[in-house]
């Protein structure tokens, strides 16, 4: 369907309002709006132009200027008063000046010479229903894109950087309120506001990755921490792709959430690690933590001194290891304990046994035999 084809269509289902004073015009150009449009309301003054549009909320305003009581211009301005939307079509015989000065002052949309030449009216009725089309197309979108964008679990938002520092946010969904404790429309001129909330100790790192990334138009990808007036500190990550604008500008286009939680998790975890380091440290016993397959994942300081002081390589018997393996090709295959031990280690591991002990001798490298005893839990 082209262009033309949908204004018409879509002007059908539109609601105008003609107003005119005088007889013959008034017939002759119903007539012809009635061709166009299923739902035409009628008054013939501005008086009842004003009535009837507080009443009918039409689409298209369709006036003659001259009329008694109140005259087209003056209805006109009542009605842009109410709707800055609305289109509004003046069809008049005078071209004054003084008419055309207040026409561009109300904000008509377009100008119909009397008598009415037909052309120029159909093509005034298809751009106000085109351009009414256009709008309601980008207001459903728009819609749309604030229902989803409120669903997501952060900030949608675009941000626009001018070479000369100016800088602000021209699209924000309403989740800034979350991050920031400011609104939408606080950051749509100036984004200094949502900046100013950033951690004074974070701030030189974001601005410092903005810059490089406008530079080299790499995605910005920025984890900081802001101060919201609320709930206090806060840190989010931040992922936008940027984009050059011909007038030189940057814009970036992007995501925002807040990962406070997974920030305190992870600091929950490395001051479990660190209790758990410092504990198996601290304890005489040799430990070593292998995984299912007999790698060795994780060992304490006992573990490491005692392989040292007998010259035990730690590709054999540090991180990553398997040893198991290492169990197997430092004694003769036939040494039963051996045997014995890397079958049991195995039983556990495979969940077959839940632990297992065992004692044996040992020759360390002083000379000095040793007995050993050798504990696996699952």
């Amino acid at each position: 369907m082209d262009s033309e084809t949908a204004d018409l269509d879509f002007l059908k289902n539109l609601t105008i309002l003609y107003v005119e004073d005088e007889d013959d015009a008034f017939n002759h150009s119903l007539e012809l709006l009635s061709r166009f449009c299923n739902s035409v309301v009628t008054a013939r003054n501005g008086e009842e132009g004003l009535a009837a549009y507080a009443f009918n909320q039409p689409d298209i305003v369709i006036t003659d200027i001259r009329m008694p009581k109140v005259d087209g211009l003056e209805m006109a301005a009542g009605i842009r008063a109410q709707n800055s939307s609305v289109s509004i079509i003046v069809m008049t015989a005078f071209e004054q000046a003084n008419y055309l000065k207040r026409s561009i002052d109300i904000g008509i949309d377009a100008y119909v010479s009397k008598p009415l030449n037909f052309k120029q009216f159909y093509r005034s009725l298809l751009s106000s229903a085109h351009r009414l089309r256009v709008e309601r197309q980008l207001l459903e979108s728009t819609e749309l894109f604030s229902k989803l964008t409120e669903q997501a679990p952060g900030m949608v938002f675009q941000y626009r950087l001018f070479p000369d520092g100016r800088h602000f946010f021209p699209y924000a969904s309403k989740a800034i309120n979350s991050l920031f404790g400011l609104k939408p429309e606080e950051v749509r001129s100036d984004a200094s506001a949502a900046f100013a909330r950033v951690h004074p100790d974070d701030l030189n790192n974001l601005l410092e990755a903005t810059i490089e990334s406008a530079r080299q138009l790499k995605v910005c990808v920025s984890e900081f921490r802001v101060l919201h007036p609320e709930q206090g500190e806060r840190w989010l990550s931040s992922n936008a792709r940027p984009e050059r604008l011909a007038d030189g500008s940057t814009v970036w286009h992007g995501f925002m959430s807040d990962i406070t939680v997974t920030k305190e998790l992870y600091r929950a975890l490395e001051a479990q690690e660190q209790f758990t380091s410092s504990t198996i440290n601290g304890l005489n016993a040799h430990i070593c933590v292998i995984d299912a397959n007999g790698s060795i994942m994780r060992t304490n300081k006992a573990w490491n001194d005692f392989a040292a002081e007998n010259g035990a390589p730690a590709e054999s018997c540090g991180v990553g290891a398997n040893y198991l393996e290492t169990c197997l090709k430092s004694c003769a295959s036939d040494e039963p304990d051996i045997r014995y031990f890397v079958d049991a280690i195995r039983s556990v591991t495979s969940g077959a046994a839940a632990a297992f002990c065992m004692e044996y001798l040992t020759n360390v490298r002083t000379s000095v035999t040793r007995m050993c005893q050798d504990i696996g839990y699952l």
